[in-house]
């Protein structure tokens, strides 16, 4: 699984990348969706945080609503950004 951090005009969005890296799948749209906690799925660092669990999570809404096409949107369409875009700690190797 291929996770991403984009843009969609001004907010930024955790994603999984699909479709031979055509597409994109919104994890906290399909939370709410669903009726699922998706507050794990609003940055990569909260995913991180929440763990193994929220990871899982995001395993099942992807293959539960993968070929939903509301939920998911073309790479093209969509600004990609560092998958980490801002850091706790930022080490320079000093």
């Amino acid at each position: 699984m291929k996770l991403a951090t984009y843009t969609t005009g001004t907010q930024s969005k955790l994603g999984i990348v699909h479709s031979n890296d055509e597409k994109i799948f919104d994890v906290q749209a399909a939370a709410k969706r669903s009726g699922a906690d998706g507050s794990y799925f609003g940055s990569m660092l909260s995913l991180i945080d929440a763990g193994e669990a929220a990871l899982d999570e995001a395993h099942r809404l992807f293959d539960a609503a993968s070929t939903d096409e509301q939920l998911s949107t073309s790479l093209s369409s969509i600004h990609l950004q560092s998958p980490l875009p801002d850091p706790r700690h930022m080490r320079d190797g000093m």
